[in-house]
């Protein structure tokens, strides 16, 4: 007690109560739904920002009631992402799971230095008071307001970070030199020279797919390459060597991919080509590429023309 006769750590216990609840449904229990979400939303947003406030500023001196209100509420809209922030570096991800323990052990670590603080200071240190039996000032009204409509705002940050955790789903699409990097790129070739390189495509669909690529040359189609089926995080590589042009000049080799479940090129890839006869005395022999399988995958014939 302090010398109002006011629990001293009477809203650290109110504090646990919301963090454990929140806990026990969100991972103990096996509830989903409206209820889940309600509960967790409520400890997300409530408690990060109240119990920083209470940790930097112990003393019921540093701050009139005002300034601990405003302080709390960006606190709470601060700490928040920046856990978020921190979990999509980190090997759990931007969940509504992780999110809830991460505030839980920071919630303890807080409450910790709250309760050595306020027992180190007595009666200088800050607790929150609010008189029973007496009729709310306007005030209070105010400030219940306040809280409110910090919530609301609270909780679409909450829900723009949950949803920005949404895996995104591409397919990268890529080409390298024979020897797989970019630095051996066919940039210059000679007339009628064979163009090697390697043709890469890595799926983060979600699903299983069916691709197909389509070369062309100076807008010439040349044999198209089947490629998968790829599941999900699967890879495909291939060699792939086309004869450059007879006539001088600068030539494009395009590569259109596509998936067999959309029409259209869902990825485009160019490379533009100098021929000149000049290049022939620069090149030196280039030993065969070899196929890199991805597990599981069988590779087809590399097309040429």
């Amino acid at each position: 007690m302090d010398r109002r006769g006011i629990p001293r750590y009477w809203d650290l216990h109110l504090a646990a109560a919301p963090a454990l609840a929140t806990t026990v449904v969100t991972i103990a229990l096996p509830l989903d739904g409206p209820i889940r979400v309600a509960i967790a939303v409520t400890f997300v947003l409530f408690l990060p920002g109240y119990l920083a406030t209470a940790a930097l500023f112990p003393r019921a001196a540093d701050l009139s009631g005002p300034e601990r209100l405003a302080l709390s509420l960006g606190l709470s809209l601060a700490i928040v992402p920046l856990v978020g922030l921190a979990l999509n570096f980190s090997p759990w991800g931007i969940r509504l799971e992780p999110i809830v323990l991460s505030l839980d052990l920071l919630a303890a670590l807080l409450v910790g230095a709250i309760a050595f603080q306020r027992g180190r200071l007595g009666d200088d240190a800050f607790v929150p008071d609010w008189p029973a039996g007496r009729a709310p000032s306007r005030g209070d009204v105010l400030t219940v307001a306040l809280v409110g409509l910090s919530g609301i705002g609270r909780f679409v940050v909450v829900r723009l970070t949950l949803g920005e955790s949404q895996p995104q789903r591409f397919t990268e699409f890529a080409m390298v030199g024979p020897s797989g990097t970019l630095s051996d790129l066919p940039v210059a070739v000679a007339p009628g020279a064979q163009v090697e390189l390697r043709l890469m495509v890595t799926s983060h669909e979600g699903i299983v797919l069916d691709y197909r690529i389509r070369p062309s040359l100076d807008g010439r189609p040349l044999a198209p390459v089947e490629v998968g089926p790829l599941a999900d995080e699967a890879a495909w590589e291939q060699p792939f060597s086309v004869r450059a042009p007879w006539a001088s000049g600068r030539h494009e080799l395009a590569f259109d991919l596509e998936r067999l479940d959309a029409p259209g090129a869902y990825r485009h890839l160019s490379l533009k080509l100098e021929v000149s006869p000049a290049a022939l005395r620069s090149q030196s022999p280039t030993p065969p590429a070899s196929i890199i399988p991805s597990p599981g995958l069988s590779l087809p014939s590399p097309s040429a023309s």
